[in-house]
């Protein structure tokens, strides 16, 4: 049994190893389909990354890396006034 810890600080608990795209796809497909990345355990992954261990997982999808991109503009906007 591998057990997966989101960000929310819910637990998935999984019969056997999945990539990193399938159980985005397990929490919704939808999010399956937004996901373009992961961070597992503090490493950032693709989803085709297996995880066959107990851990930390963000599902790294295009509406996070947009609001990133935001927050990250606004900094550099603020230090160049």
């Amino acid at each position: 049994m591998i057990n997966v810890t989101l960000p929310d600080e819910s637990v998935r608990s999984f019969e056997e190893a999945l990539s990193v795209g399938a159980i985005a796809r397990s929490i919704a497909p939808s999010l399956g389909k937004a996901a373009i990345a992961g961070r597992f355990d503090g490493q950032l992954v693709d989803l085709n990354h297996v995880v066959t261990t107990d851990g930390q997982l963000a599902i790294i999808n295009l509406l996070v890396q947009k609001i990133f991109l935001k927050m990250d503009l606004y900094r550099k906007d603020f230090f160049l006034v």
